[in-house]
């Protein structure tokens, strides 16, 4: 009867690819409480792959990033569903989701990043009246993705973005360069202002 103790160490990465994504991080770490082979194997995989489901702990694990280099270099998958608040929007120095991560890539804190995932919850693109539409924010600059394959990423194979806009007075996604990221996968979600 095959175990998984009989494993070879090769076939758990494979295994930690094909587990969904809500649930990677606890199977990994349960399967490390099997045992201290298992466990030797499996528990570097488990920060591979981040899940970060809202903006208070996306701004704290990117900051992370930020303040110490070598936390990255594990990072093989980064995930991210962020709203983008007023509250960072318009503070001192904004500091939302989105610029944080251009900054870490920037800076080359993901450098064996495969998979990015950044989806921006919806309605964020007016104020908190819903009278005026908000400017400045919502948009990738094309410093980074003109880069990040070339430079800031080169491993990264799987790019989904969603949740950003597109304004016909002010368009930035043709000029971001994002559409010429040579990655496979690619998946782009623009909602138009209304």
């Amino acid at each position: 009867m095959a175990t998984f103790d009989n494993f070879l160490p090769e076939i758990f990465p494979i295994v930690a690819v094909h587990l969904p994504l809500r649930s990677t991080s606890s199977t990994l770490l349960a399967l490390a409480l099997t045992n201290h082979r298992i466990s030797k194997i499996v528990l570097p995989l488990v920060p591979s792959c981040i899940i970060l489901g809202n903006e208070a702990v996306a701004i704290r694990v990117l900051r992370r990033l930020l303040d110490d280099p070598k936390v990255g270099h594990g990072v093989r998958e980064l995930h991210i569903a962020s709203e983008l608040s007023e509250e960072t929007r318009n503070a001192a120095i904004p500091c939302d989701t989105v610029r944080l991560l251009e900054k870490a890539i920037l800076e080359g804190r993901l450098p064996f990043l495969r998979a990015l995932s950044l989806h921006i919850m919806e309605g964020w693109y007016v104020d908190s009246q819903k009278t005026r539409r908000i400017t400045g924010h919502g948009y990738l600059r094309s410093e980074v993705w003109t880069t990040v394959k070339t430079q800031h990423c080169p491993c990264l194979r799987s790019l989904t973005i969603s949740g950003f806009s597109d304004d016909s007075e002010d368009p930035w996604i043709a000029d971001s360069g994002i559409l010429e990221v040579p990655v496979g996968p690619c998946q782009l979600g623009i909602y138009p202002y209304d």
